[in-house]
């Protein structure tokens, strides 16, 4: 909900951050899509949104936050990259090595997260890291 405010408030400090695999709620995820497909256009966004997201999108048009938009991008990087290495870990199936190797930078990439020095270029890495597996389950 945060991002998808801050879309509507701060659409350049928060846009470029922002990609469809991070939004683990489904209705955000369609909000966020509505907004991405418009442009940032909250009037484009409600008149393409399903019933479900246009309401978030109406509550998020109306919040009143104080929020960094990069470091709640970075909230949402570091949540969907946990989901993303839970769901590889419970795969069950066995991996290859270059998949191994990807999955210990993405653990690396996280942890670089945290220190401000690092922060941007391991977004950058997780955000394209995140991208790939999502494309590799389409």
């Amino acid at each position: 909900f945060v991002a998808v405010a801050l879309l509507l408030q701060r659409w350049n400090d928060i846009a470029d951050w922002l990609i469809e695999a991070l939004f683990g709620d489904d209705v955000a995820r369609r909000a966020f899509l509505a907004l991405a497909d418009t442009g940032g256009s909250l009037t484009a966004a409600l008149e393409e949104a399903d019933p479900e997201a246009r309401e978030l999108l109406e509550r998020a048009a109306v919040a009143d936050l104080e929020a960094e938009p990069f470091v709640e991008a970075c909230n949402l990087i570091a949540a969907s990259t946990r989901r993303e290495l839970q769901r590889s870990a419970r795969s069950g199936r066995p991996m290859e090595m270059d998949e191994l190797r990807e999955i210990s930078e993405a653990r690396r990439q996280l942890e670089l997260l945290d220190d401000p020095t690092t922060a941007q270029d391991a977004a950058g890495v997780l955000l394209g890291w995140l991208e790939g597996r999502g494309e590799e389950r389409v």
